[in-house]
């Protein structure tokens, strides 16, 4: 047998005996186009780096008493431990350490299960190759095309394949946990669990529970033996969100823990040793926290080995309309509903200064799909606050129709305070311009439209939201 497939081509070899379920997968790879060779499971105990010929495998575990199943994964995990391996219809073993083990295929095989379990085969077998890495659904969360997010997303597939501790550093609603949760689905514990704890969340008197668990009897109320946090993330990634609020006594212990890998159960008096690897964010200036003494400086450089900042929505706006766009399409799949917004309003929503950012940007998206489904946005639908910060925006240039041929153009105020509604007076304005341009149209929709530098459709549904009848 010799290595002759293709490598510019990923490509994956099914080891099993068969079977329906073997069958599907067969059919599904067939269907997205993605290369498979199919071999027999008794193959696999005798296959080496030399003669394997795919770039990924697949273990068919139609019976997981068998001895040759059994040899299979043992054979794959020992001797082939650099080549990703996924396990078709079997049950993960808690207990079996295998670096190489991307994950589980489960019935119904679908693409919607399989892309990520591919994406990461092919990181896993080329972590140096950024392309691969880009491909990942997680990483693709990260929308923006913004310098400041490609520089993100270059730090991210650089300090993904080591095992350091990564602090993110960024106001709240800049999408740090999902910074977080890229850089665990890039590294080699992306099989492992991602255990998130939001420490600004967990009362001072629980976070020690929360984070080491106990025992059973430890305090009232302790009915049942629980793990802790850092258990459950054991060969996986803890993400500590908001860490410059926890209390300064459970930051002695947490830095104790970083030290040795190992704590014990409240009420326990036996060493419970962890390999975890740490992500802590915080919206938080931590040296100031350190001068007050809310903070330990110690604690701070064992979490600051490798600092990422994200920048807040206002200081990237040319992202604003990529991110609503993400989002639309996002709803618009689940609900089969959009918007449309004009130039204009898009214009004062980059102008606006988003104090929530991303997560306040999706609220705004997710508000206006119910208000106005499937229909345009424009800036006389948008809320004050989001006008206030751009008025001479507004000023210069009130709304998407043009009023370069209008016979009398409105005179508008030189400043906010002189308008006692924004909204409403900007309602009012693009009411009486397409009044005038219908009239010197004759009524004639398309001409007005024309006149107006606007698509013949949005002026259809300017007319039909503010009650206006061609004449």
């Amino acid at each position: 047998m010799t290595n002759t497939h293709n490598r510019d081509i990923f490509s994956y070899q099914l080891f099993s005996d068969g079977g329906n379920l073997c069958q599907e997968l067969i059919n599904v790879f067939a269907f997205m186009g993605i290369a498979l060779i199919e071999s027999s499971l008794a193959d696999c105990a005798n296959i080496t780096l030399e003669t394997l010929q795919a770039d990924a495998i697949i273990i068919g575990n139609l019976d997981p008493s068998s001895d040759a199943t059994m040899a299979a994964k043992q054979h794959a995990f020992s001797k082939l431990a650099d080549i990703p391996v996924l396990l078709l219809g079997n049950k993960l073993e808690a207990d079996l350490k295998a670096p190489s083990l991307i994950g589980q295929i489960n019935a119904p095989i679908e693409q919607t299960q399989l892309l990520p379990l591919l994406s990461r085969c092919q990181r896993f077998r080329a972590l140096d190759i950024k392309e691969a890495m880009l491909l990942d659904d997680n990483l693709s969360a990260l929308v923006g095309e913004s310098d400041s997010i490609k520089n993100i997303r270059q730090l991210i597939t650089q300090v993904a394949g080591s095992d350091i501790n990564v602090l993110v550093l960024g106001e709240s609603g800049t999408g740090k946990e999902i910074i977080a949760s890229c850089i665990h689905a890039m590294s080699k514990r992306m099989a492992k669990m991602f255990v998130p704890l939001n420490c600004g969340a967990i009362p001072g008197e629980l976070m020690e529970s929360e984070l080491f668990g106990h025992e059973k009897g430890a305090f009232t109320g302790a009915l049942t033996q629980r793990k802790g946090r850092f258990e459950l993330a054991n060969n996986g990634t803890f993400f500590l969100d908001e860490i410059g609020d926890m209390p300064l006594a459970m930051q002695v212990k947490l830095l104790r823990v970083l030290q040795e890998q190992r704590f014990e159960r409240v009420g326990g008096n036996t060493s419970i040793e962890v390999d975890v690897r740490i992500i802590a964010a915080t919206h938080r200036n931590l040296e100031t926290a350190i001068e007050e003494g809310t903070f330990r400086e110690d604690l701070y450089y064992r979490l600051n080995v490798f600092p990422i900042a994200v920048p807040p929505l206002r200081a990237r706006k040319e992202d604003i309309p990529v991110l609503i766009e993400h989002f639309c399409n996002d709803i618009q799949q689940r609900t089969q509903e959009t918007i449309h917004i004009t130039d204009a309003a898009m214009t004062q929503l980059m102008a606006y200064q988003w104090p929530g950012n991303i997560r306040e940007l999706l609220n705004f998206v997710e508000r206006m799909m119910v208000l106005y489904p499937n229909a345009v946005v424009d800036i006389a639908d948008l809320d004050a606050k989001y006008l206030l910060n751009g008025v001479q925006t507004l000023v210069s240039q009130p709304t998407t129709l043009s009023t370069a041929n209008i016979s009398q153009p409105i005179s508008l105020p030189n400043t906010p305070g002189q308008v006692e509604n924004l909204k409403d007076y900007l309602a009012n304005m693009e009411v009486k311009i397409i009044k005038e341009s219908l009239n010197n149209n004759q009524g004639v929709i398309s001409r007005a439209a024309k006149e107006l530098s606007v698509c013949r459709t949005t002026l259809v549904e300017k007319m039909r939201k503010y009650n206006i009848v061609a004449r």
